[in-house]
């Protein structure tokens, strides 16, 4: 855990760094609560993100996240993300859903590159 953490650090800018850190933490931890409190305060009040741990397929997705400008994304929660991908600011990754039907979510590989104000449905 705490060499994960140490990757996190030293690979990644000041503000990717918070976001990806209580991201790992939350997804790792066995009592969630503080860590959702924190990335609600953290993440949705400063950086307007709405990222959610369980979008990512595992902790390594997490950690080879990259985030060059962490601001304005949105993450639907049952999203899978796959690792070493990159998204930059303004990213919407979400479903498509219909009354009554299931969700069509969205599945982003491994080692993608999501550009500026890009909009993903399932």
């Amino acid at each position: 855990m705490f060499k994960d953490l140490l990757h996190i650090f030293r690979h990644s800018s000041f503000h990717e760094r918070i976001i990806k850190s209580i991201l790992y933490l939350e997804k790792s931890a066995r009592i969630k609560l503080f860590y959702k409190i924190l990335r609600k305060l953290v993440n949705q009040r400063i950086y307007h993100c709405e990222i959610h741990p369980d979008s990512f397929r595992s902790l390594e997705a997490i950690i080879t996240l990259s985030l060059p400008h962490p601001y304005f994304i949105v993450i639907h929660r049952k999203v899978s993300i796959g690792i070493n991908c990159r998204i930059f600011q303004g990213v919407t990754i979400g479903s498509t859903e219909k009354l009554g039907e299931e969700l069509d979510l969205a599945y982003i590989g491994d080692n993608v590159m999501i550009g500026v104000k890009s909009t993903i449905l399932g």
